[in-house]
């Protein structure tokens, strides 16, 4: 088994489960899966993958920060979105893999940022139903395949510290903060409806686009790179069907995009808990 596995190709989060599992067994090669390979021509919208050193003009953030307070406003305010920290999330829907391609699946994502969370998946394949576990507990990583432990690479642990900081960003509070350059950015029609962008800038993690409606300041699309195992992936998430959770508004649909091919469709529910038991996050 360690043979075969040296030869896995990690993807993390919500891939790094499905990319260990479903590659694990009736791999012969070192050959990636297909899905795993980047895009011959980058995307004229795609992000820089570095922070520039040009610095917005004072205009040029105060329009940014504008569309950031209108955005807060909109998903439910400071006070309720401080809720988000901890959360958990149940998904169904479908999920790419390397082995078996596309396959239906019940996820649950349990939150408690900026740095700990715990993914749990249920995969139906031809094989049967496929449970797997990952978690990040502080700096601490862990997986379990069918409740066998695993080890988990120095890449993809790095990958679920950038997964964790991403969910953070979604939250929108921490854009407030001084270490986020903010500008705004031409932002094309998502659905039909015209959005408004900013780009993220920091000194920890590529610049991040994101784009709201332009009616409601709803967050509808996030674009920007992401280093995946070690492999650089232009990523794209989709959010849709918003209904108000406890004060917040919230996507129910969930599409997330790894260069060009859809590997995540989802459906989401949401839970606010006060608090969530540490030993949630614990290697068990």
């Amino acid at each position: 088994m360690d043979g075969v596995r040296s030869k896995i190709w990690p993807i993390a989060f919500f891939f790094v489960t499905a990319g260990a599992m479903f590659s694990a067994s009736g791999c012969s090669d070192d050959t990636p899966p297909p899905i795993q390979t980047l895009p011959k021509s980058t995307r004229s919208d795609a992000p820089p993958r570095e922070e520039t050193t040009e610095r917005p003009t004072s205009e040029q953030v105060a329009e940014a920060r504008h569309v950031l307070d209108r955005a807060i406003v909109a998903h439910g305010g400071p006070v309720r979105l401080q809720r988000l920290r901890r959360h958990i999330q149940q998904q169904k829907g479908t999920l790419m893999t390397g082995r078996f391609g596309v396959v239906q699946a019940d996820m649950e994502l349990k939150l408690d940022l900026p740095d700990r969370l715990r993914f749990n998946v249920k995969a139906v394949t031809p094989e049967g139903q496929y449970p797997i576990s990952i978690g990040f507990d502080r700096g601490q990583s862990w997986m379990t395949e069918n409740s066998v432990a695993r080890d988990i690479t120095p890449e993809v642990a790095q990958s679920l510290k950038a997964e964790l900081h991403y969910r953070h960003l979604l939250t929108l509070l921490p854009l407030l903060e001084s270490e986020f350059v903010l500008r705004p950015i031409d932002a094309a029609k998502f659905d039909q409806r015209a959005t408004r962008g900013i780009r993220v800038s920091s000194k920890q993690s590529p610049p991040l686009d994101l784009f709201f409606d332009a009616e409601n300041y709803l967050l509808v699309r996030t674009l920007g790179w992401f280093l995946e195992g070690g492999v650089w992936q232009l990523r794209e998430v989709q959010f849709r069907d918003f209904h108000d959770v406890d004060g917040l508004k919230l996507p129910r649909h969930l599409i997330d995009i790894r260069d060009g091919s859809p590997w995540v469709d989802c459906t989401i529910t949401y839970s606010l808990p006060p608090a969530i038991d540490e030993a949630e996050f614990k290697k068990p």
